[in-house]
């Protein structure tokens, strides 16, 4: 069992879970209660619409894992596949599994909000993943911006999902201004720091994609580089958060009691800036071994799950 929960990469989708809850409960729910209209998916729905996006993430998962394996009996020579624990048929038979269950799953939803096209977004995450893990994980950067995509369109799909459910119920006006504003944050954020994440991977993988003559950005360009790209793409990731805070702080209402809750979401998204600031730019200075981007990896990992875990604050 424990086996299955590595191969499934249980914390990567008890983020997702956190993530299109949290939208759920503190950013839709809430704003739209404050302007008197129920969040138009019920309960039963939208679990059905989490764990859709759940067996299209381990999916993509098991088909990653199965492109990889020879690379992996290098990089990772634990993994279920890699050190002989799952068979490629194995792996192929529950990939296939997911994959037909999120899309089974998402047009059941799509259908019951009155749009069965909006199981597109399950099929073009999919198709990402699969392009990703069959040919573009060694064409550099776009390998890279399809895995950050596939992550940004989370949130998107819990948007889309609102938005085209709130046309089926009678409703005079509902501003969907703050909700748009964050949820676009969030789109940002995902598709930014797994972007940065995914090259620092491929630096923590160089050995393995070396042998393999895997061209990811770690292999075709000098480390020294990479890590300055690095840096200024963290750099670029503060940047937006202080532009978010911006914006956000110019759409509060007028009155203290209205603007608690945001006020705290916009303060404690500082901690951030500080973690990105002390340690993940001056460990990139330094970083030379695996090791060293491994620990960066954790580290831009923990930011994620401290963004997502911000949207709670808003509760308040």
């Amino acid at each position: 069992m424990l086996t299955y929960f590595k191969l499934f990469r249980w914390p990567n989708l008890l983020m997702i879970i956190l993530l299109e809850y949290l939208l759920k409960f503190s950013v839709y729910e809430n704003f739209l209660a404050d302007q008197g209209v129920n969040f138009p998916i019920s309960d039963f729905w939208f679990a059905l619409l989490v764990v859709s996006s759940v067996f299209i993430a381990i999916a993509g998962y098991l088909v990653n894992d199965i492109s990889d394996i020879e690379i992996d009996k290098i990089n990772r020579p634990n993994r279920a596949l890699s050190s002989g624990k799952l068979s490629v048929a194995q792996a192929k038979s529950m990939q296939w599994f997911f994959e037909a269950g999120g899309i089974i799953l998402g047009a059941a939803v799509a259908f019951h909000v009155g749009n069965i096209g909006l199981v597109a977004i399950h099929m073009f995450i999919i198709i990402a993943m699969r392009a990703y893990a069959n040919s573009l994980k060694c064409k550099g950067l776009i390998g890279n911006i399809t895995v950050a995509l596939s992550t940004a369109m989370l949130p998107v799909l819990i948007w889309v999902f609102t938005l085209f459910s709130l046309r089926n119920i009678e409703v005079v006006a509902y501003d969907f201004s703050m909700i748009n504003l964050i949820t676009v944050f969030y789109v940002g954020f995902a598709f930014w720091f797994t972007l940065i994440r995914e090259i620092v991977k491929d630096l923590e993988d160089l050995k393995g994609d070396q042998k393999y003559n895997c061209k990811t950005l770690a292999v075709r360009m000098p480390l020294q580089k990479l890590k300055n790209r690095l840096m200024i793409l963290s750099a670029i990731g503060i940047n937006g958060i202080f532009l978010f805070q911006w914006l956000l702080f110019n759409h509060l209402p007028d009155g203290v009691n209205t603007v608690k809750g945001e006020t705290l979401f916009m303060a404690n998204f500082v901690s951030l800036i500080v973690i990105l600031l002390l340690n993940v730019i001056p460990k990139l200075v330094t970083a030379n071994s695996s090791m060293d981007f491994h620990k960066i990896g954790n580290t831009l990992k923990i930011i994620m799950i401290a963004g997502i875990l911000q949207m709670i604050f808003l509760l308040f």
